[in-house]
């Protein structure tokens, strides 16, 4: 006999390794118009998260798809939650990795910082220049920075600086496809 998908959703949520992973790392409060909301990951926002972690673990890297408002920000937030809350990402050399978040526009760069800010993310950075991306990175340890992918353009014939040879970044890059559109479309929207 079948089971009723809402008795394998319950199961899956109380198995004992399951359930003690979401109280740890998947409830977060958010501050919002005044007011502080606990929201709880999503099963997608929980099974994307975990295979994050296990695609670095095999020395991999992917792409996560999310469609508009599914909660990508919060995905970033409670995976980069789950990062600092381990000594050393498993599977990995990465000690308190610096989670560096690339986006392609000013209002979506804007957003996620945001919504790592309200739910409380220990130390934020918003990284506003090029000068200041290059002193972060210098001693990133730890860090959680976030920045447009503009930053990373050089002037007209330069070669761009290697900015970090750490191997202890992770980089999670929101909206990076656009960035290929044409020569410097980025979405065709503000940016810098």
């Amino acid at each position: 006999q079948e089971l009723p998908s809402q008795d394998i959703l319950l199961y899956s949520l109380f198995s004992k390794q399951n359930f003690l992973d979401i109280l740890r790392s998947y409830i977060v409060f958010e501050t919002e118009n005044n007011s502080m909301h606990k929201k709880l990951c999503r099963y997608n926002q929980y099974i994307a998260s975990n295979k994050i972690l296990e695609r670095m673990a095999e020395g991999k890297g992917g792409v996560i798809w999310h469609t508009q408002g599914s909660g990508k920000s919060l995905t970033m937030t409670y995976t980069a939650l789950k990062i600092r809350r381990i000594e050393k990402v498993p599977g990995t050399s990465l000690e308190n990795p610096c989670v560096l978040i690339v986006t392609d526009r000013n209002d979506l760069d804007a957003q996620i910082s945001g919504t790592f800010k309200h739910c409380n993310f220990p130390n934020p950075v918003s990284v506003e220049s090029v000068e200041q991306l290059k002193a972060e990175l210098k001693n990133s340890t730890g860090k959680t920075l976030f920045t447009t992918i503009q930053k990373f353009t050089a002037k007209n014939g330069e070669t761009y600086p290697e900015l970090s040879s750490s191997e202890n970044i992770i980089v999670f890059a929101d909206e990076a496809h656009r960035s290929q559109y044409g020569k410097a479309g980025y979405g065709k929207a503000e940016y810098g």
